[in-house]
C-alpha cells in the first residue's frame, strides 16, 4: 500500500466485507460485483474529497477576478493546473471502469 494510503485501503475493506444492499437472485452477490463496487465507492470518494479541497481555492479566485476585475495569471494558471490534474484522474477511472465492463462482456 502506498504511503498515506492506508486510510483508504481501510475504507475499501470495509466497502467490500458489508457489501451492497442489492442482492443476486440466490440472495449472494458474487464476490467480482462487491469488489467492483467497493473500488468504484473508494475511487470516487477520493476524488469527491480532492474535489471539494480544491473548491475553496475556485471560489476565491473567481471571487477575486469578479470584485476587482483584477487578478493573478498565476493563481489562475495554478487553478487550471489543479483541475486539468483532477480532470486527468476522473478520466483515466472513469476509461478503467469502462474497460472492466467492456471486458466482463
Amino acid at each position: 500500500v502506498p504511503n498515506g494510503a492506508d486510510s483508504e485501503l481501510q475504507t475499501f475493506m470495509e466497502k467490500l466485507r458489508l457489501g451492497p444492499e442489492s442482492r443476486s437472485m440466490d440472495g449472494i452477490m458474487e464476490f467480482e460485483l462487491r469488489a467492483f463496487e467497493a473500488i468504484f465507492l473508494t475511487v470516487s470518494g477520493i476524488l469527491n474529497k480532492e474535489l471539494k479541497s480544491l473548491k475553496p481555492e475556485i471560489e476565491l479566485t473567481l471571487k477575486n477576478v469578479l470584485k476587482t476585475g483584477s487578478f493573478s495569471l498565476e493563481r489562475l494558471r495554478l487553478v487550471k493546473k489543479d483541475l486539468d490534474h483532477l480532470l486527468s484522474r476522473m478520466q483515466g477511472v472513469q476509461h478503467a471502469f469502462t474497460e472492466l465492463l467492456d471486458n466482463d462482456r
